[in-house]
């Protein structure tokens, strides 16, 4: 259920937003259909992305299956680990890369774009390098795991860098602010000033 006053403003203001989100067509869908669908679709505001099923599969894979569980401080079960393949990685950094090509596109000089959550993690890193002034928000909606934990991450750094092209990155709680501020330290390198 959505907020009274989030319902309100998007009322008063939807107009001024641009959604990117994936959206699943049935194979019986027609080259003029989808074209009316996306249409459509953008008279509101609304820009899909389509991805095929292996590739969206193995994207989903890798978020159930890996970065879940890293994020919630669990080591990925010794039954997940063919997930931890780059065949997984590399389909999880491709719908991260449709995603930022989309919001691109819809998009101008003066966009603010906002990512939501774990499944989106690389898109500010593509984004920077289709934009390199472009004003990205990113809002996690889970835990950022521990130190330890977040140590034996295969992708580390990557995520840290795609992370930190953010101009504003959003947690729910401090601790979780702590712990990423901990792993920029011990991972990047990189220190910063509380104020």
């Amino acid at each position: 259920m959505m907020y009274p006053a989030l319902y309100a403003f998007l009322q008063d203001n939807y107009k001024r937003f641009k959604w990117v989100s994936y959206l699943e067509l049935p194979e019986e869908v027609t080259e003029e259909d989808k074209e009316n669908i996306e249409r459509m679709l953008a008279e509101r505001n609304f820009f899909p992305v389509y991805l095929d099923s292996r590739t969206y599969l193995k994207f989903m894979e890798y978020y159930e299956k890996v970065l879940y569980p890293f994020f919630h401080n669990f080591v990925c079960p010794s039954d997940n680990f063919e997930f931890m393949e780059t065949e997984y990685w590399d389909a999880y950094n491709y719908v991260n890369k449709k995603f930022a090509e989309a919001a691109i596109e819809c998009g101008d000089s003066n966009s603010l774009f906002w990512v939501h959550d774990m499944y989106l993690l690389m898109c500010p890193f593509q984004i920077i390098r289709k934009n390199v002034t472009a004003n990205i928000g990113l809002f996690i909606h889970s835990s950022f795991p521990s130190g330890e934990i977040y140590k034996i991450f295969p992708y580390r750094e990557e995520i840290l860098a795609s992370m930190l092209c953010c101009n504003i990155v959003g947690f729910h709680v401090f601790s979780y602010a702590r712990n990423f501020l901990i792993a920029c330290r011990r991972i990047l390198g990189i220190s910063h000033q509380t104020e």
